[in-house]
């Protein structure tokens, strides 16, 4: 048991490191070609969608900035009825992954949808 604990202590600062590492480079967008991060367990749709995609926190890693997709956001926030916030979860995804498209054909900000 001792030295499986021992084991464990030994570990833990690699994996603090590589952590380290992570979030100095691929964290803040420093990175070739695809990278995948680790990322919280949501309970709620707005966690997700809004801290990804609006612009303006710091969380936004899909590093687009596009108006219709910010009004879908700000919207779904608001709305009280399931089935009517549900089809704006369904538009953000689609308005997202179309201006994630766009940006990696060369757009850096977007305006709205194009």
């Amino acid at each position: 048991a001792d030295q499986q604990r021992s084991s464990r202590l030994r570990e833990k600062p690699r994996l603090l490191h590589e952590y380290g590492k992570w979030a100095s480079t691929t964290a803040v967008g420093k990175f070739e070609k695809m990278a995948i991060a680790p990322v919280t367990p949501f309970s709620e749709v707005d966690d997700w969608l809004y801290g990804l995609h609006f612009p303006e926190v710091s969380t936004n890693r899909s590093h687009v900035a596009d108006a219709d997709l910010n009004k879908l956001l700000i919207a779904q926030r608001r709305e009280l009825d399931p089935k009517r916030r549900r089809e704006l979860v369904d538009d953000i995804q689609r308005t997202a992954r179309i201006a994630s498209e766009m940006r990696s054909q060369g757009c850096c900000q977007l305006t709205g949808r194009q």
